[in-house]
C-alpha cells in the first residue's frame, strides 16, 4: 500500500519516469526527497529479507511468556555447548522462534521509521485531498430504509453536510412510485441529435442550443397496458430527481442532469405500443467515449505500422481504480444499485489539449 501511495504522489508531483517536466516544489526539495525515497527503499528491502514465516511471531510471544528468552541468553554466551547430537525439533523450534523475537524489534523499528518518513513526505507534498469517506462509513445513519426517517436525518445533520445530502438522496430512492419530484420534463422536439449512429442508446445532441448527452430507454407493452409504462416513467423520474441534486458529492462521478423526456416510438407490432424515455445530461465537452474504449485503445509505435495497447503508468492506474471504487462506494451508500455497471457503460470525456487535439 505504501508503494502505491508513492506511485500516486509521483504522478501528482510530475516525477513519472516518462515525464519531461517536474513540479517546482519537487525541484526545490529534490535532494531531500530523494534521500527519503532511498531510505524508504532500504526499509522495504529489509522487510523482504525477513523471510521467516509470520505465524512464528505468535509462537515467539508464547515463548517469551514462558520465560525461555533468559535461558537463550545464558546458553548464547557459550555456543560450543550445542552440537549435532544435542539437536532436536524442540530446540530448532526455540531457535527459530528466538530469531523472530530478535527480528521483531527490528521490524517494529522499521515500521516506525517508514511511517515517519511517509508522514514527512505527506507534509512536504500532501496528497490531493483528505478522505471524507471515513465519517460516512463509520456512521450508522445511512442504515435506515424508511424514507421519512432518512429525510429527518438529512434535516438534522448540520455538522456533516455530506452525510445529510446522502441521507436525502437515499430517501428519494425509497419513495413510492408516483411521488412528485418537480417539473423535470423536457420537450423531445427540442432535442436535435448530432452525428447519431443508428440504434445507438447514447448520443450527443443539442437542446435549445445547449450541448447535451442523451441516454435512451425503450419500453414496449401490449396496446392499452399502461401500468408497465407508468412504472418505468416513475423510476426514471426518480433517477432524474436524484441526479439533479446540486449537493451530491463530486466523488459520485455522475453527470449533471438536465431533465427527462419521453415520446412515443415506432412499434413493429400494431398490437403493441413503444415509448422512448430519455435522460438528458449537460455536456461540457463535445465528445464522449466509454471507459472500455479508453482501456483498449492502442497507440502506434514509432517508425512502424504496428499498434500496441497503451498502458497507464502505475500511478494513473491506481488513481482511476481508486476513483471508480469511491464512486461505487457512494452509489451503494445511497442504495443506487445498478446491475449494468460495466466498462462500456461508463462514459469518459475527451479533453482538448493545447495543440487543439483531444485526449
Amino acid at each position: 500500500m505504501q508503494r502505491v501511495k508513492l506511485a500516486v504522489w509521483a504522478q501528482k508531483w510530475d516525477i513519472e519516469s516518462n515525464s519531461h517536466r517536474k513540479d517546482r516544489q519537487f525541484c526545490l526539495y529534490e535532494p531531500a526527497v530523494m534521500n527519503y525515497l532511498r531510505l524508504i527503499h532500504r526499509i522495504f528491502s529489509d522487510f523482504g529479507s525477513l523471510d521467516t514465516p509470520a505465524p512464528v511471531l505468535n509462537e515467539t510471544r508464547a515463548l517469551v511468556s514462558m520465560d525461555i528468552l533468559p535461558q537463550f541468553n545464558y546458553f548464547g554466551s557459550s555456543p560450543g555447548q550445542y552440537n549435532e547430537r544435542s539437536w532436536d525439533p524442540s530446540t530448532a523450534f526455540s531457535m527459530r522462534s528466538i530469531k523472530w523475537a530478535a527480528q521483531e524489534d527490528k521490524l517494529k523499528e522499521g515500521l516506525a521509521c517508514l511511517s515517519e518518513l511517509i508522514n514527512d513526505l505527506r507534509n512536504t507534498f500532501p496528497p490531493p485531498h483528505d478522505d471524507p469517506a471515513e465519517t460516512l462509513l463509520m456512521s450508522a445513519s445511512l442504515a435506515a430504509h424508511d424514507p421519512n426517517e432518512l429525510a429527518r436525518i438529512s434535516r438534522v445533520e448540520d455538522d456533516e453536510p455530506r452525510l445529510a445530502t446522502l441521507a436525502w438522496m437515499k430517501s428519494v430512492a425509497y419513495r413510492p412510485y408516483g411521488a412528485h419530484f418537480g417539473n423535470n420534463q423536457l420537450r423531445t422536439s427540442n432535442l436535435i441529435a448530432i452525428n447519431r449512429k443508428e440504434g445507438a442508446a447514447k448520443y450527443m445532441a443539442r437542446y435549445q442550443d445547449e450541448l447535451v448527452l442523451v441516454e435512451e430507454k425503450h419500453c414496449t407493452a401490449p396496446w392499452g397496458e399502461l401500468k408497465q409504462l407508468n412504472i418505468l416513467k416513475a423510476r426514471i423520474d426518480n433517477i432524474v430527481a436524484r441526479l439533479q441534486n446540486p449537493d451530491k458529492p463530486v466523488d459520485m462521478r455522475t453527470l449533471s442532469c438536465r431533465g427527462g423526456a419521453f415520446s412515443k416510438g415506432k412499434s413493429a407490432d400494431e398490437n403493441e405500443t413503444t415509448w422512448i424515455y430519455s435522460i438528458v445530461y449537460r455536456a461540457d465537452y463535445p465528445r464522449f467515449t466509454t471507459f472500455r474504449e479508453v482501456l483498449s485503445r492502442k497507440k502506434k509505435e514509432p517508425d512502424t505500422i504496428k499498434r500496441k495497447k497503451a498502458r497507464f503508468p502505475l500511478g494513473k492506474r491506481f488513481t482511476v481504480a481508486q476513483m471508480l471504487a469511491r464512486a461505487l462506494m457512494y452509489l451503494h451508500l445511497v442504495d443506487w444499485l445498478h446491475k449494468a455497471v460495466r466498462s462500456e457503460n461508463v462514459p469518459a470525456r475527451y479533453c482538448r489539449r493545447t495543440d487543439g487535439k483531444y485526449r
